[in-house]
């Protein structure tokens, strides 16, 4: 009986001395942390507090493993007032791709009690994916998997779920997977997934993605509303909400958008669809205000099947936003612009093949990212040939000149439109270094404008690309000067 009386005390003690340390800030397994971009370290952080009311707790001692290897050990010596002592470390580790475990210890008469473990931590980048459902990227049927590309240094916390309910309730990181919908845990989506690997493997820095994509959704869709800051109920707030419980708002690097389908739908103008993007582009940077560059996917000519359009033209209201796109990268330093009009849709002519189409979107776009944030060089066009200019040479040449090295074009050019321009058509076309020359069958007037619509919704088309075969961005109704 004594000896059961004993050991019921130690347990009670035990149990006492869990219960009495408190922690307020700790991370999670597989947590991400963000990466300080001059050190190259993220810190551990560890605070919380100790009630000593029922044991005599001298200090709290912190183990960090990295590869299961002791790498460092702190410890903190606690100072009591009415029996409450507050504790805190920061403990810096290297963005690398090595996995870092922490050991948390209470120290109650020069015994050490384990008060908590946490696996599996990195430091990293992290990337913003937002927009329609060829940002959200799901696996759909006739699609290859795009999962061939998981890395376990790809990270997520939650997912991208569109119920408050279902994000509040789910508190962990995973491994990033790319075939699953925004309601799948850690999910990057298609291209998301190949990005971020293609971000590991070449600057062997870890990488959290944070997808907020909603398919069929307007502009309008993802803008913070007033109450973004305390409401989960928007799309804006739930990736607030993201970022903020895990400390990331400040590490965010760039954000890539894909959207725009639907606002053909509502024939948006080019006008009020570039205002409604920059009032989005300063709620990121007022959130997360160390955001470097924005990347746009130009969206490619289709999903009319799949949208309900009414009372307009859907190919000439997709048109305005595609003009839009192209004007928010031309008119800011800190915006891109990737074409996608070559790239391969599935069945539905909406959403795309992997290989081929979301595949396509990752390589196009890592080539931008490890230019503009990782400063890497080269001698490959990764940007795809904007118009720069367009001018009557004489009665019956017109000039579109492009910002691209070289033209490149296969066959014969498709899908060039003349307006405003009388009875003039275009009769022929060439190429000359970076500059499209077109041959006129009459003077266009003095109001004429010029337009590249890109090719249908089908894959079938002849495309003017750079010499990194990226094809020429969409403009519409862009005027003539003489």
């Amino acid at each position: 009986m004594k000896h059961i009386i004993t050991l019921l005390l130690l347990l009670l003690l035990f149990s006492l001395s869990y219960g009495q340390v408190t922690f307020n800030t700790i991370p999670l397994d597989k947590q991400l942390l963000g990466r300080d971009l001059i050190t190259n370290k993220g810190s551990i952080i560890i605070e919380g507090e100790v009630n000593k009311s029922a044991s005599n707790y001298n200090s709290i001692q912190v183990e960090v493993y990295r590869d299961n290897i002791l790498y460092n050990t702190s410890s903190h010596t606690l100072n009591f007032t009415s029996n409450i002592a507050s504790f805190n470390f920061d403990i810096k580790i290297d963005a690398e791709l090595v996995n870092y475990s922490v050991k948390i210890f209470s120290e109650i008469n020069s015994s050490l009690i384990l008060e908590k473990e946490i696996d599996d931590i990195v430091a990293g980048d992290v990337y913003i994916i937002q927009g329609q459902s060829n940002a959200e990227a799901r696996k759909l049927s006739g699609v290859a998997s795009a999962n061939g590309f998981i890395d376990p240094f790809i990270r997520v916390y939650a997912n991208g779920t569109n119920t408050t309910s279902n994000l509040l309730s789910n508190d962990e990181w995973y491994i990033g997977q790319g075939d699953g919908s925004r309601d799948s845990d850690g999910n990057t989506g298609q291209w998301g997934l190949k990005l971020a690997n293609s971000i590991v493997n070449t600057t062997n820095i870890p990488v959290a993605i944070f997808n907020g994509a909603v398919g069929g959704k307007e502009i309008d869709f993802f803008k913070a509303p007033s109450d973004y800051q305390t409401s989960q109920s928007s799309n804006y707030g739930k990736m607030y909400y993201r970022l903020t419980k895990t400390g990331l708002k400040n590490y965010v690097r760039s954000v890539l958008w894909s959207q725009g389908e639907h606002n053909a739908k509502v024939a948006t103008s080019t006008a009020e669809y570039k205002n409604e993007f920059i009032d989005l582009k300063n709620s990121w940077l007022t959130d997360y205000p160390n955001i470097e560059h924005f990347y746009i996917f130009q969206t490619k000519n289709g999903c009319y099947s799949l949208i309900n359009f009414s009372g307009s033209d859907p190919f000439v209201n997709l048109m305005q936003v595609k003009e839009a796109q192209r004007q928010l990268a031309y008119e800011n330093s800190d915006i891109s612009i990737m074409s996608t009009a070559s790239l391969l849709y599935r069945s539905d002519y909406c959403h795309f093949l992997f290989a081929g189409g979301y595949e396509s979107f990752a390589d196009r776009i890592f080539a931008l990212i490890n230019r503009d944030l990782y400063g890497t060089t080269t001698s490959d066009e990764v940007t795809p040939p904007m118009i720069t200019d367009a001018y009557l040479q004489n009665n019956t040449t017109l000039i579109v000149e492009t910002d691209a090295i070289n033209l490149e074009m296969d066959t014969v050019a498709e899908n060039f439109e003349l307006t405003n321009a009388g009875t003039s058509t275009i009769t022929n076309i060439n190429l000359n270094q970076n500059n499209i020359v077109f041959t006129l069958s009459e003077h266009p007037g003095n109001s004429s404008e010029i337009s590249y619509l890109a090719q249908a919704e089908n894959e079938v088309g002849n495309f003017i690309t750079n010499t990194n075969d990226l094809e020429l961005v969409s403009f519409y109704k862009y005027p003539l000067s003489t």
